[in-house]
């Protein structure tokens, strides 16, 4: 199965210039573009063995969905007004056709970096949320330093459970041919939750590790953190693995 990843870069004014962007992607990282060919508002090329489509659209992402996801970005408070303020977005798309997933997802986050560097970017709907653009930008330079760019790769999300204990969930592992991981009935600090979320899907992307039922999985020596299938609490109609928190 090729792997897929897919976002929308939002913009504040309808103006975008595509084919600025395997340029961009020479100069910010030197990557190598191919075959490229452009057809109106649409570019397609490849880069290391992944096919790379962006596709300019001169009007807002369909029925509110930017707007209506925005609101699970807990870390900005200004990502349903950002949503709410694009009039235009570029759709792009990264197929690995013959790289592993991790390799097209990296060729992922270079291609929206380039993009999000754009003055007009306003938030970048990936991952079943808005990212803000200096974030997604910030998060990206682990690339630079050889290092797994997994805030860009993964949304790590939270939610509250009516006893007021907290739970966690990934968006963006199924990129990968992977489980979505839930963490279920936590009672601890937010920040130490999402720590450990990142080191789960650090580690499953990263080793490209697949997760089963009845398994068990631990960062030390003596930890054993038990994997069940389950329904999902965050999505409807939908079963993720749920983790054991540690403690």
């Amino acid at each position: 199965m090729n792997s897929q990843f897919l976002g929308f870069i939002l913009l504040k004014e309808p103006v975008c210039d595509l084919s600025q962007l395997p340029d961009l992607l020479a100069e910010r990282w030197q990557t190598a573009c191919e075959d490229v060919q452009q057809s109106g508002d649409a570019l397609v090329f490849f880069c290391g063995g992944a096919m790379v489509s962006a596709a300019y659209m001169p009007a807002p992402v369909p029925n509110g969905e930017a707007e209506d996801n925005a609101v699970f970005n807990y870390m900005w408070r200004g990502a349903v007004d950002a949503a709410k303020q694009h009039t235009a977005h570029i759709m792009i798309a990264v197929i690995g056709k013959d790289c592993k997933p991790l390799q097209a997802g990296e060729m992922f986050v270079r291609a929206a970096e380039s993009l999000l560097c754009d003055p007009n970017a306003c938030g970048f709907y990936v991952n079943g949320t808005v990212y803000e653009p200096a974030y997604y930008v910030k998060a990206a330079q682990m690339l630079r330093d050889d290092v797994l760019p997994v805030y860009n790769l993964v949304w790590h999300g939270l939610g509250r459970e009516e006893d007021g204990r907290l739970h966690g969930y990934t968006i963006g592992l199924e990129n990968f041919g992977k489980d979505e991981i839930e963490v279920l009935h936590v009672s601890d600090e937010p920040a130490a939750l999402l720590l450990f979320l990142t080191q789960l899907s650090g580690y499953v992307i990263g080793q490209d590790v697949t997760l089963h039922d009845g398994e068990t999985i631990g960062f030390t020596a003596d930890q054993k953190l038990r994997i069940t299938r389950a329904d999902s609490v965050e999505f409807d109609g939908k079963q993720t693995l749920h983790i054991e928190y540690p403690g």
